[in-house]
């Protein structure tokens, strides 16, 4: 305890040479930027994950994006890229006669509003899916192509370019 009162004595008494000490560290360097990056890394572990993680198993089903993704409408079929922050989705209308690929963004903590995929819209598209390296997404359509006598679903796939630009090629 003597020992302790001497310490906090000092302290007092040295108060300005402490923290003139402190200031011109080296440690003290070290350690701002330890934090500085230790920081950041953990920054860019809570971007990295999707949007839709959950660090606990999810016991109890809950309607996705409610409002947003999930409406009133028969929304079905997402498909997700690789980082999770794009999401292709179909909308139907009310007779099933026309299904339409949607895309809506994760931006600032929240689903941005669904817009019309720029390469769907003017025939029936459904059944999106993302290829692991996010490169391509195929897709059912309708649509007409190439000797095609029936109208019947094809399978077609778009390629991510730099813009966002649909080339539609059947396969």
């Amino acid at each position: 305890m003597i020992d302790l009162c001497r310490r906090l004595s000092r302290y007092k008494c040295n108060k300005r040479i402490m923290k003139y000490q402190l200031r011109n560290s080296p440690f003290i360097f070290l350690f701002i930027f330890c934090i500085s990056v230790l920081t950041a890394m953990t920054q860019q572990t809570k971007e990295a994950k999707p949007p839709y993680a959950s660090i606990k198993p999810i016991s109890d089903s809950f309607v996705f994006g409610d409002g947003i993704i999930s409406t009133g409408d028969f929304d079905s079929h997402p498909a997700f890229t690789p980082d999770g922050r794009t999401l292709y989705f179909v909308r139907s209308d009310p007779t099933f006669t026309l299904w339409t690929i949607l895309v809506s963004n994760f931006q600032k903590g929240k689903w941005s509003e669904p817009t019309v995929a720029p390469f769907s819209g003017q025939y029936a598209d459904a059944d999106p899916f993302i290829t692991p390296d996010g490169k391509r997404l195929f897709f059912i359509s309708s649509r007409p192509g190439a000797g095609k006598k029936t109208q019947d679903l094809d399978i077609y796939v778009v390629e991510k370019r730099r813009t966002v630009r649909g080339a539609n090629l059947q396969i």
